[in-house]
């Protein structure tokens, strides 16, 4: 970025980055700008070197999981194994994914007849 010789105070010039929408399923990405110069008589101060730029993650980009049956049935002193599905996607997941995974009792209790 060059100023003119005689730029006044106050003059911006702006450069633009371009950032590229790609179809994968990606957690907020993050990358910095920054500005130095090779000059000892243009000073910049600290607060104005670095600035952060977070790129959000694009609304129509999703990943759909979900539980492989609708319903399970196991034997008493038996173990079940409850399993996870990725669905569909409309793009590659990039990111790590947690889900949280919870029960609620029926007529069986929590604790007397299962656990986790």
């Amino acid at each position: 970025i060059a100023f003119a010789s005689r730029s006044l105070i106050g003059d911006t010039l702006c450069v633009s980055i371009s950032i590229i929408n790609d179809t994968d399923v990606e957690c907020t990405d993050v990358f910095s700008v920054s500005l130095t110069t090779n000059l000892s008589k243009v000073l910049i101060p600290s607060d104005a070197q670095t600035a952060s730029v977070t790129i959000e993650t694009d609304q129509d980009d999703v990943v759909q999981i979900g539980l492989d049956a609708n319903s399970y049935n196991t034997s008493e002193g038996g173990v079940l194994s409850v399993c996870v599905d990725k669905i569909s996607a409309t793009g590659t997941l990039e990111c790590n994914v947690s889900v949280i995974l919870s029960t609620s009792d029926g007529s069986a209790t929590s604790g007397q007849d299962y656990g986790m």
